[in-house]
C-alpha cells in the first residue's frame, strides 16, 4: 500500500514478530555474521534483529465432568438460524466462543501488575479415564464432557531467537521460542496451575468436576510433565525487533520506530515491543500502528 502526502510516499507491508526480523535479515539488516553465513550482503549490522523472542506460554488444568453432564453450547458455523439470532439480539449459540471467561491474577497483594491470566474453556468429549485426551488403544471407554482452565504466564523471563534457514525468502525461518528455559518460569507456571485447581473445587464448579489433571495435590514432577506435554502458545509473540535506546547494542528501533543504521525505514508491529504487557497484544499493536501513522504524518 502507498500513501501520498505531498512529495512523500510511504510504502507499508504487514510482517509482525516472525516475518519482520526475517524480512530485515533477508534485506541485509541484522547480525552481520549470521547474514554472511547465508551469503547476504550486510546493509546494517544490527545484532538485536531476531533476538528477544518471547510469548505468553500457557498450559491447561483439564477437568473431566461427572457422567451425564452435557456438552458445551457450541455454534454451528453453517447455521443461518444461529447467526440470524445473533444479528437480531446478540444471543444464541453464535454468541459463544471458546475461552470467553477471563481472569487476571497477582501473586501478591502489592504486585503492580497481574502475574498470570486464567482462560476458561470447554473440553470436547474425552475418555473418562484420560482427562488429557490421550489415546486409549481402541478400548471402549465412556466419553465425558468437561472444561479447561488455561493458565497463562504473563511475564516470562525466557527469551528465544529467530534465525534464517537460508537466503531463500520462501524458506521458513528457524524459530526457537525457548519456552521454560528460565527455571523460574516453570516454577511460576506450576504455582499458577495450582491456583487454577482451587477454582475447580469451588461451589460453582465442583458439581461439574470429577477428575482434574494434574491431580489436586500432585507433586511438581506431575505438573512439569503436564507442562511439557500440553503447553501452548497464546500467539502473543513479541520483541524480535525491540524498541529502546540506541546506546543498547541490541536495540533495533528507536522510540520513533526507526530502524537503526537504515534511512527511511520504520517498523510498526508487535516485534518492537521490548517486554510483553500483562495482557493480550492486540491493543498495543493497534496503538503502535496509530503512533507510526502519526510519526510519518509529522515527518512529511
Amino acid at each position: 500500500m502507498a500513501h501520498d502526502a505531498g512529495a512523500m510516499t510511504a510504502h507499508c507491508g504487514c510482517a509482525a514478530t516472525i516475518n519482520t526480523p526475517q524480512l530485515l535479515m533477508l534485506s541485509g539488516v541484522g547480525p552481520a555474521a549470521h547474514l554472511r553465513e547465508h551469503g547476504i550482503q550486510v546493509i546494517a549490522d544490527v545484532p538485536g534483529v531476531g533476538e528477544n523472542l518471547h510469548d505468553h506460554p500457557t498450559a491447561p488444568v483439564v477437568v473431566t465432568a461427572p457422567s451425564g453432564v452435557g456438552g458445551s453450547y457450541l455454534a454451528d458455523p453453517t447455521s443461518e438460524e444461529a447467526f440470524a439470532q445473533w444479528r437480531s439480539d446478540r444471543s444464541g449459540p453464535a454468541a459463544f466462543f471458546s475461552q470467553n471467561g477471563v481472569g487476571f491474577i497477582s501473586r501478591t497483594k502489592d504486585a503492580p501488575v497481574p502475574d498470570y491470566e486464567l482462560l476458561f474453556d470447554y473440553n470436547p468429549a474425552v475418555a473418562a479415564n484420560s482427562p488429557v485426551g490421550a489415546p486409549t488403544d481402541g478400548a471402549e471407554v465412556e466419553q465425558r464432557n468437561g472444561y479447561k482452565i488455561w493458565v497463562v504466564l504473563l511475564h516470562p523471563k525466557s527469551r528465544g531467537t529467530l534465525r534464517l534457514a537460508s537466503a531463500d525468502p520462501h524458506a521458513k525461518p528457524l524459530i526457537d521460542p525457548a519456552y521454560m528455559r528460565d527455571p523460574d518460569d516453570r516454577a511460576q507456571l506450576v504455582e499458577a496451575m495450582r491456583h487454577a485447581q482451587k477454582l475447580t473445587q469451588t461451589p460453582s464448579l465442583a458439581r461439574y468436576t470429577e477428575t482434574v489433571y494434574p491431580a489436586v495435590g500432585a507433586d511438581d514432577s506431575v505438573f512439569h510433565e503436564a507442562i511439557l506435554s500440553s503447553m501452548y502458545t497464546t500467539y502473543h509473540l513479541a520483541g524480535t525487533a525491540r524498541m529502546g535506546d540506541l546506546s543498547d547494542p541490541l536495540t533495533v528501533v528507536d522510540p520513533q520506530l526507526r530502524v537503526r543504521g537504515v534511512t527511511g525505514l520504520r517498523v510498526a508491529d508487535a516485534s518492537v515491543i521490548p517486554s510483553l504487557i500483562s495482557g493480550h497484544t492486540i491493543a498495543p499493536a493497534v496503538m503502535i500502528g496509530e503512533r507510526a501513522a502519526q510519526l510519518i504524518r509529522n515527518a512529511a
